[in-house]
Formats: structure tokens, sequence, C-alpha cells
């Protein structure tokens, strides 16, 4: 007699119709995002969710370096101005201080050549302007050899 399928009878499916075992497995990558009132936080976090990174949120500039130490190789995101919280700037030195190989990008809106200076000058990885958003945070790990897109 024809039994109905269920849920048990085929496997999970990815969104596009792919079967989970036919998509190419790559390795989580990990992300602290501390991005204040940013307004492209939430795209931030979702392209790079997309794309196969473990997120992980931070409310200020202590709680980023915790979570930096305590995930390992894993890239940090800041934003530049954080209000009632220290500056990127500052949680970047302080992070980089204890922990020397965490990658950091900085976001702002200061113009590329001050904010490249500054973010060299504090042992950032790039500093990206707050109008490039998502992309442009990739194309800073790429340069840095740390990005799959």
């Amino acid at each position: 007699m024809f039994k109905n399928p269920t849920l048990t009878d085929r496997g999970t499916k990815a969104h596009d119709g792919w079967h989970e075992s036919d998509l190419p497995r790559r390795l989580n990558k990990r992300m602290v995002l501390c991005l204040g009132n940013l307004p492209q936080a939430a795209v931030i976090e979702r392209f790079f969710q997309e794309r196969g990174w473990i997120i992980r949120l931070a409310v200020n500039g202590d709680e980023a370096r915790q979570l930096a130490r305590d995930t390992d190789n894993c890239v940090v995101v800041l934003a530049e101005e954080a209000p009632e919280h220290e500056s990127g700037w500052l949680t970047c030195w302080k992070l980089l201080n204890k922990k020397s190989k965490t990658r950091v990008v900085i976001i702002g809106d200061q113009e590329s050549d001050l904010g490249i200076r500054q973010a060299a000058f504090v042992g950032a990885t790039a500093y990206v302007n707050a109008s490039e958003s998502a992309r442009g945070i990739c194309r800073a790990l790429h340069d840095a050899d740390h990005c799959d897109d």
C-alpha cells in the first residue's frame, strides 16, 4: 500500500533545493561584531552569516575583547564610534595588546586616508568606510587573505 512521505523519510534541503550533502563543506570562520548604533549592522551580520561565518555579537568594547579572547582564530569588526563606551580604536589597541594575532577591522565615517593611518597606528588589519558596508569588509579581509566569498 502507498505510504505518504514524512519529514523523517527525506533529508533536509538547503534553501535552493540542493541536499545538504551536495553542498560544499566549509570551515566555519568566526567573527565578533561590535557595531553599536551603526545602521548597517544587521546587513553586515546577515552578509557574513550567509557565507558560513559564525557571528558573535558584542554590546561594547569590553564584551568584544572578552568574546575575542574566548574565540580562537576570529575576526573582530568594531565601529569607530561607540556612544557611551570606549571607541573602536581603543578597543582595538587593548585587544591587540592581549591577543596580537587577531584580525581587527574598524568601520567609520572618516576619509579613507586618515582612517587607514589611524588603523595602522593601533594595529588594525583594515579600516573600512561605513558607506562600503559588508562588501568593503570582505574586500579588506580578502586583502589580508582571510575571507572566502
